[in-house]
């Protein structure tokens, strides 16, 4: 009878590995694209804003994983996003991320 013995380090080097950075990054790419789509029209310079960055692994249950980032440089996005004191918070790029699984790393 056989046993499994998993592997952990070889699956910590996958999870950091530029295999698995390929579909993390369309995924972020695909979050981005819902995000100029949520943006209003408006707001025209903002949708031409938003960025795709690989970044430093996260950290999910005590493993790191590698990571991209969706963000805006526009300066009028906070505002958009999160709302301010003459509008209503949009969030095109939380509701696109909420769409896609927004995942969080730990502290």
């Amino acid at each position: 009878m056989s046993r499994y013995k998993p592997n952990h380090k070889g699956f910590q080097e996958f999870m950091l590995s530029r295999q698995m950075q390929k579909p993390v990054t369309q995924v972020a790419e695909a979050v981005k694209d819902d995000a100029v789509d949520n943006t209003p029209e408006a707001t025209g310079a903002m949708k031409g804003s938003y960025e795709v960055k690989e970044i430093e692994p996260v950290v999910v249950n005590h493993s790191p994983r590698v990571a991209s980032e969706v963000r805006n440089s526009n300066p009028a996005a906070p505002a958009v996003e999160f709302g301010g004191k003459r509008n209503k918070a949009i969030r095109p790029l939380g509701r696109a991320a909420a769409k896609h699984g927004d995942v969080r790393g730990e502290g």
